[in-house]
C-alpha cells in the first residue's frame, strides 16, 4: 500500500537561481530525484510559464521534514528570493491542495 503525497514548488529565481533550487530539491531523496522542473515547457505556441515551477511526487513523504529541508533554500538562495517561494501539496484521496508553512 502507499500513500503518494504531490507537490508543486514555484518561486521568482533567475535561470541560476532555477538550478541550484532543483539541485537542492532533488537531494531531498538522493537516491530517487523526483523533481521535474516545468518552467520552460512550453504552452499556448511559444509561451510558457514566467516563474520557476517544478513537480513532484512522493511516498510517505514526511512534510516536516520536506518543510526543514525547503528553508535551506534562504541560506543557498538568499532571504529576499526565498520569500517568493511557496509549496502546495496534495496528499493521497485528497480532492484539495494545501500550501506548506515555510517557517
Amino acid at each position: 500500500m502507499s500513500s503518494v503525497t504531490s507537490v508543486i514548488i514555484t518561486g521568482l529565481f533567475d535561470e541560476e537561481e532555477e538550478k541550484k533550487a532543483l539541485s537542492h530539491l532533488n537531494k531531498f531523496r538522493p537516491n530517487e530525484p523526483v523533481f521535474l522542473d516545468i518552467s520552460e515547457t512550453p504552452y499556448a505556441g511559444t509561451k510558457s510559464i514566467e516563474c520557476f515551477m517544478a513537480v513532484g511526487g512522493f511516498n510517505y513523504l514526511d512534510l516536516s521534514a520536506f518543510a526543514q529541508w525547503v528553508v535551506r533554500l534562504k541560506t543557498i538562495l538568499g532571504g529576499d528570493t526565498f520569500e517568493t517561494v511557496q509549496v502546495m501539496f496534495k496528499k493521497d484521496h485528497s480532492h484539495t491542495w494545501s500550501f506548506l508553512q515555510l517557517n
